[in-house]
């Protein structure tokens, strides 16, 4: 209804078009990367890792109207990642409102808008530190999580000797056993432990 009320005519309709076909191209060179620099690595994680759902008009209109703009766009690209991580993944931001943050940065660009206002506007979707740092500390996650939680941790200690990342392909293993009818286990450590409640406590730390 909306496009009806907006494009009327042929001359219209051809133009929008066109325009969809330019944007479909940026679309999925952002969705679809294979950039191995940083930036790709960011858009990676984002979409491949965290599922994101919201970012992407945010990094396609900055493609189009920051044309050129390589270090304000790869900034972008981080900052997405870090409040969608911060904010969603850890803090439990609702879809609705980080949707809605994300969607207003797109126009926000569109209307002539620059990075620091933009990371002023996604910030609205941030937590404090604190609060991130605690729910690290308690909360428990899914599989995905953890890996990318680990994975980043691993690679931010390899970019201080310049070796290779970590690549997509982590597994998990459990420190302390599942089940802990292990005898082995026992006797290795206190007995508090053995306790079903201080297990649960630890297992998925």
């Amino acid at each position: 209804k909306a496009i009806s009320e907006k494009i009327k005519t042929d001359k219209q309709v051809t133009e929008y078009l066109d325009t969809l076909l330019i944007d479909s191209v940026i679309y999925n060179q952002i969705v679809n990367s294979n950039r191995e620099d940083d930036s790709g690595y960011y858009l990676k994680s984002l979409f491949d890792d965290l599922k994101n759902d919201s970012a992407q008009s945010v990094l396609l209109n900055a493609q189009k109207f920051w044309k050129g703009n390589l270090k304000d766009i790869n900034a972008l690209t981080k900052i997405c990642l870090d409040v969608f991580f911060r904010g969603k993944t850890i803090g439990g931001k609702s879809p609705g409102e980080v949707g809605r943050c994300f969607a207003t940065s797109a126009n926000l660009i569109r209307s002539g808008k620059n990075l620091s206002e933009i990371k002023t506007e996604l910030k609205k979707i941030d937590i404090s530190d604190p609060v991130f740092q605690k729910s690290i500390e308690l909360d428990e996650f899914g599989t995905n999580v953890v890996k990318y939680l680990l994975k980043n941790i691993e690679n931010k200690s390899k970019s201080k000797l310049n070796s290779k990342r970590v690549v997509n392909t982590t597994t998990l293993e459990h420190i302390m056993p599942q089940t802990i009818q292990n005898t082995d286990w026992d006797d290795k450590t206190s007995k508090s432990f053995v306790t079903t409640n201080d297990h649960r406590k630890y297992l998925d730390r």
